[in-house]
């Protein structure tokens, strides 16, 4: 008899190549975690994501699955697994959940941030997890161009590598821009909170195309600049890739992923 054992997930992105396991056998966060797994429960194990996140970007609550034969306590297997991941992954949390439960199928929505700082020398102690941006915004166009992704749209403009076949249509619920302290949400980095240079972006939506996220910021530091592209247009006719430049992955973290 098997157990389904879900794992909340917290990793620094810059040393991976992203969290799938991929065929040229680069580092990921999937095929680390998955040899510790293997050698824990003395079996083969694969794990399921709630979320694919690209080559450099945090996790704060990426959640997974996996199915396995052990019996071994969630607790025990919390502790076991921090002991021998390396630094740049931790699991916050291990318990057993029902056989239907899927990190991906279940999942009723995601929620991202991105941390930004503007400032003409980028600051040493933001380390990799804040963009810098070297330009000053209109904080307030940006906060109106955000506004026009809210809502139910085909976000194929604003993807980068989707298959032809893909829906790209999704529901954005929520997409705040703040700085300083009157942020959006629980910005993931607490230390940051009250400075006015630095903007933090939440968004929340059912699912997210691959490089979305980093491309809708990019289009929103285009119109803080006041160059960005007609929103409207691209969202109704755009082809693939054809919205704002992919923002850097390092200012970008899963935050959480809504069941």
């Amino acid at each position: 008899m098997t157990r389904n054992i879900r794992l909340i997930l917290e990793y620094d992105g810059e040393p991976f190549h992203g969290f799938q396991r991929q065929r040229s056998g680069v580092r990921t966060v999937q095929e680390d975690l998955e040899k510790v797994l293997t050698l824990l429960m003395k079996e083969d194990i694969r794990l399921i994501s709630g979320g694919r996140t690209d080559r450099g970007v945090h996790a704060l609550g990426q959640t997974v699955n996996f199915h396995t034969r052990s019996g071994m306590p969630g607790p025990v297997l919390r502790r076991a697994l921090n002991a021998h991941l390396r630094p740049s992954i931790a699991v916050r949390s291990a318990d057993e959940v029902p056989d239907d439960f899927h990190a991906r199928f279940s999942a009723r929505g995601r929620v991202y941030q991105y941390v930004m700082r503007r400032a003409a020398t980028p600051s040493v102690l933001d380390g990799r997890r804040v963009a810098a941006v070297r330009r000053d915004l209109d904080v307030e166009a940006m906060r109106r161009a955000a506004a026009l992704f809210v809502g139910t749209h085909d976000f194929k403009a604003f993807s980068s590598g989707e298959s032809a076949r893909e829906n790209t249509v999704r529901t954005v619920r929520r997409l705040q821009l703040a700085a300083g302290a009157g942020r959006a949400g629980d910005n993931y980095l607490t230390a940051f909170l009250d400075e006015p240079d630095v903007i933090t972006l939440e968004i929340e939506a059912d699912a997210f195309l691959r490089g979305m996220v980093r491309m809708i910021t990019g289009t929103l530091l285009e119109a803080g600049i006041g160059r960005g592209p007609d929103i409207r247009s691209l969202l109704a006719t755009g082809s693939c890739g054809a919205g704002g430049p992919l923002a850097p992955p390092c200012g970008l973290c899963l935050v959480r992923i809504i069941y």
